[in-house]
C-alpha cells in the first residue's frame, strides 16, 4: 500500500494530467475513486494512530495526577511529622538533639515581609516595570480595522486537523 505522501503525488499527478488532457474522462474518474478509497484506508490509519496516542496520553495524564496526588499525600505527612519533631524539642527546651544515625536541630527562619495593603508602602520601595502590550486588545482592534497591520504587528493564523 502506497503512503499518504504517495497518494497525494498520484492524485497531483492525476490531477495534471486530466488538465493536459493526456487521459479520458473516464480513466480519470476510475484512477480517482482508486486514490481516494486508498486515501481513506490511509486516513483511517492515521486516525486510528492518533486516537490510539490520544488514549495513551489520557491515560499518561490519569497516572501523573495519581502521582502528584501520592506526592501531595507524602508531602504532608513528612510536614506533620516535622512538626511534631519541632513541637517536642520546644516542649524540652532543646535545638539540638543526637537520634542515633541522625542529628535532629531546629532554628529560626529568616524574616519575611508580609504588606496587606501596597497603597501604605512609601513610594521609593516600588521597582519600576516595564510596560507590557495587551496583545487581546490589540488583536481586537486589528480585527476591526481600528488599526492598520504593518511589517512589526500582524495577524497569523494556523491549521489544525479536527476529528470527529
Amino acid at each position: 500500500m502506497a503512503t499518504l505522501y504517495e497518494l497525494t503525488d498520484q492524485y497531483m499527478q492525476l490531477q495534471a494530467w486530466m488538465e493536459d488532457g493526456e487521459i479520458s474522462e473516464q480513466a480519470f474518474l476510475d484512477t480517482l475513486e482508486l486514490i481516494d478509497d486508498e486515501i481513506e484506508d490511509k486516513l483511517e490509519g492515521y486516525v486510528h494512530v492518533i486516537k490510539n496516542i490520544e488514549m495513551q496520553m489520557e491515560a499518561a495524564k490519569k497516572e501523573s495526577e495519581r502521582l502528584a496526588k501520592f506526592k501531595s499525600t507524602r508531602e504532608g505527612k513528612v510536614k506533620a511529622l516535622k512538626e511534631r519533631i519541632l513541637a517536642a524539642m520546644q516542649t524540652v527546651n532543646k535545638k539540638k538533639i543526637p537520634a542515633g544515625l541522625f542529628t535532629v536541630r531546629y532554628q529560626n527562619s529568616p524574616e519575611t515581609l508580609k504588606i496587606t495593603d501596597e497603597s501604605t508602602v512609601p513610594p521609593g520601595y516600588f521597582i519600576p516595570q516595564p510596560p507590557k502590550v495587551d496583545r487581546a486588545t490589540l488583536l481586537s482592534d486589528l480585527k476591526s480595522g481600528t488599526i492598520q497591520p504593518t511589517e512589526t504587528i500582524f495577524t497569523t493564523q494556523g491549521q489544525h486537523i479536527r476529528i470527529s
